[in-house]
């Protein structure tokens, strides 16, 4: 009954203010506690930092909407905390909070009932705040039954909906497997299994995920095709990341054996990719462990069998491949190396952009520049506008890559 009150109050009168209204610094998180265990409410935390941009953007575009401002003003104690200043240090730790914005729904015994993660429209994030409300949809209800209803269809898509939001994709890739498991291979390509498969399943060696690829003529003439080469394609380049850690200190270590487990389930698989898509997954790991002279020679692995086309799409591979030098490596023989690549996507693939073009020229030229080959590169360099290099890198979405280091 109080469920349906506040849907009521929340939507058929709305507050008179237009803007989440949210406690000022004076509040410190144990008063906030209290605050929402005698109104008998829940915390809503907007965990950021201040050099987020999607942060930004949920403040500007969708905090202010009268439909959020009411709801959340309405029915939660909120709390606008710094992740990385005062308290919000240690509540950062405490509450696992790993990227921005991440949204936290806590209750007054300081427990988080809902997370969601990630910057949203203004309908899905009312839905957010439904949810963390609903005492039925909210995450932690849906993890502390779902061992009484892991068998129940409806049950265990809410739940994987609910981690997926909070950014729980290990999780969800569990519980996805252990449903589908329980299901049987016979029931793998039926359409409700076919959504657990497309949405959550991360595991390109488990058996669910080894059949869609031995069967994907079968998927996508049942699916759509454009839904399932896609699938397949992303889960085997995204899963070699699961067998590299990170300790504190020193080197990313990596899972030798289950990685070379994944290697020959892919070698024995149906997939007519899988050569690309080997040679990837060693790039993958090489980039992590900074092994660069095996980067280097996978890569002209590639080129020798033609695994990389020379086409626009093969194109930015080898640009992206070359950038990595540029940005993470000293070792002249790789720089060389990634030289030769920049030369040959500037000079051989046919119907460049022209902004493809001048970003091409720039790596090289800067490539040319690190291999200390002064006078070509400003030869490369004398034709290129610096304003022109720029504006292709924003018009290209260009985004530097972030080597994890210890």
């Amino acid at each position: 009954m109080r469920y349906i009150l506040i849907i009521l109050l929340a939507f058929t009168s709305l507050s008179a203010q237009s803007q989440i209204s949210f406690k000022d610094s004076s509040w410190t998180w144990t008063a906030m506690l209290a605050e929402a265990k005698k109104n008998d409410q829940l915390i809503f935390v907007d965990a950021y930092a201040v050099w987020c941009g999607p942060c930004k953007w949920m403040t500007k575009n969708v905090f202010g909407v009268k439909e959020v401002a009411s709801l959340y003003n309405r029915n939660f104690v909120n709390a606008y905390i710094d992740m990385e200043k005062g308290e919000g240090i240690t509540l950062r730790q405490k509450y696992n909070v790993r990227a921005y914005p991440t949204y936290l729904f806590i209750n007054g015994d300081g427990e988080v009932v809902h997370r969601v993660v990630g910057s949203t429209d203004t309908a899905k994030f009312i839905q957010h705040g439904l949810d963390a409300l609903s005492p039925v949809r909210n995450l932690q209800y849906l993890q502390r039954n779902y061992a009484a209803n892991q068998k129940d269809y409806n049950y265990v898509l809410s739940y994987l909906k609910a981690l997926s939001a909070a950014y729980e994709t290990k999780e969800a890739g569990n519980i996805a497997l252990e449903y589908l498991n329980a299901q049987g291979p016979a029931a793998w390509i039926e359409k409700s299994n076919w959504t657990v498969l497309k949405d959550f399943t991360t595991d390109a060696s488990s058996a669910p995920f080894l059949y869609l690829v031995n069967n994907a003529g079968d998927f996508s003439k049942r699916y759509d095709a454009k839904e399932v080469e896609p699938k397949i394609y992303q889960t085997f380049l995204a899963w070699p990341q699961q067998y590299i850690s990170y300790p504190d200190k020193g080197k990313a270590v990596l899972d030798e054996k289950g990685y070379r487990d994944f290697q020959q389930k892919l070698k024995a698989s149906k997939y007519p990719a899988k050569e690309e898509v080997l040679a990837k997954a060693d790039l993958t790991i090489y980039f992590a462990t900074k092994e660069w002279r095996k980067y280097a020679k996978v890569v002209n692995h590639m080129l020798a069998t033609k695994l990389i086309p020379m086409t626009i799409v093969g194109g930015d591979w080898l640009y992206s491949y070359g950038q990595n030098v540029n940005r993470f490596v000293e070792d002249q023989e790789v720089v060389a190396e990634a030289t030769s690549w920049a030369k040959l996507i500037s000079t051989n693939i046919p119907d460049l952009k022209p902004q493809q073009k001048v970003l091409y020229l720039d790596l090289y030229a800067s490539l040319l520049e690190k291999k200390g080959d002064k006078a070509l590169a400003a030869n490369v360099r004398k034709d290129l506008d610096k304003e022109k290099v720029e504006a292709a890198k924003r018009s290209t979405g260009f985004m530097p890559m972030k080597l994890i280091s210890n």
